[in-house]
């Protein structure tokens, strides 16, 4: 049986920059006060992704 090779999406939850992002992403969103479907619109951010890197 031949061994599986990691997904392109597990590679990228592994990306250091990319998770800085959803971290400053994540705090600006709770210093706002705005809710995260008013967060994400004003950012144009996809409300799914924005759960996903919570």
């Amino acid at each position: 049986m031949p061994i599986s090779q990691p997904t392109q999406r597990a590679d990228q939850r592994r990306n250091p920059d990319r998770e800085a992002y959803w971290r400053t992403t994540i705090s600006d969103r709770l210093q706002s006060g705005l809710s995260i479907r008013a967060f994400c619109e004003r950012e144009g951010l996809s409300e799914p992704a924005y759960h996903y890197w919570l």
